[in-house]
């Protein structure tokens, strides 16, 4: 405050009050231009802000903002719930396939027989066998449970079985 007065005194011993007077309102014109150029600056922004990019009220953009991710929030529910039913449905399709070719008789070759494993993600599943023969072919369907025939297997129709089995128990 001491500096304040030696600065008045100053001004008004060398000169008179009329110059004081002006260089005091000379200085709170630019202080007044500066502080309204910053006053203008912030309404600016400001006007931006509670206007939004779209020229809409910010809390009509903040509502639509909320309403938007508890739309999403629902979406992903639903998505996961249909993961989830996808996953269970998908454990009971076939998703390990083997085969096993042979030759059943000796008199024919060219590993025409063949034995097929289909197992779904729950090691159940299916072996068809084909005996083919010169004078005729047969085809054998065999239910499987756990990776296991419920019926008696043939070596062929195991080996078919034991290609797919480290797969499925791995899964």
């Amino acid at each position: 405050m001491a500096f304040i007065n030696e600065i008045v005194r100053f001004f008004l011993h060398f000169s008179g009050p009329a110059t004081f007077l002006s260089v005091i309102c000379l200085v709170l014109t630019v202080w007044l231009v500066i502080y309204a150029w910053r006053w203008r600056r912030f309404t600016q922004k400001w006007r931006t802000l509670m206007t939004g990019t779209s020229g809409q009220n910010l809390e009509v953009v903040l509502y639509d903002q909320l309403r938007a991710k508890m739309q999403m929030e629902d979406d992903v529910h639903d998505l996961l719930e249909n993961m989830k039913q996808v996953e269970a449905n998908l454990k009971r399709c076939v998703q390990n396939v083997s085969i096993v070719r042979f030759n059943a008789f000796e008199d024919v070759g060219g590993e025409q027989s063949f034995a097929l494993a289909l197992f779904d993600g729950n090691g159940d599943g299916t072996v068809i066998s084909t005996v083919y023969g010169r004078v005729e072919g047969r085809v054998y369907a065999k239910e499987l449970k756990n990776c296991a025939g419920i019926q008696t297997l043939t070596a062929e129709e195991e080996a078919a079985i034991a290609l797919l089995r480290p797969r499925t128990l791995a899964e």
